[in-house]
């Protein structure tokens, strides 16, 4: 993982301490792979939440809070790599899943913005 990717996974992490989620219990609540599994499928549902609202509606900051908590959750995840004893191919995996979700998200941001610029324009 290079710098850019601890970055972004910290980002995501202290977006949840910023809103005062309880990042200890979190931390707590992942005890195997299947846990961290868990919300990488939160976070796939919140991005194709936004993905369907954005198609009629411009979103707001607020709009984004569901899938930036669950992705702060998977970066507590991706955190407990060492704890886990995971294999090299499955933590490989896990942190490309979430920087393709942090991309997608960026992406519909983007377009999100465009959108409004069009609108104004």
């Amino acid at each position: 993982m290079n710098q850019n990717d601890k970055i972004i996974i910290n980002e995501y992490r202290n977006y949840l301490i910023m809103l005062k989620v309880n990042t200890t219990k979190v931390n707590m609540s992942i005890k195997s792979i299947d846990d961290i599994k868990i919300y990488e499928e939160e976070c796939k549902l919140n991005l194709n939440k936004l993905e369907t609202l954005s198609k009629d509606h411009k979103l707001y900051e607020k709009d984004y809070d569901d899938f930036r908590v669950s992705m702060g959750k998977f970066a507590i995840g991706l955190s407990k790599f060492h704890k886990l004893k995971l294999s090299d191919k499955e933590k490989l995996r896990l942190t490309k899943v979430f920087l393709d979700f942090n991309e997608s998200f960026e992406d519909l941001m983007q377009r999100n913005i465009i959108k409004d610029a069009y609108i104004w324009k």
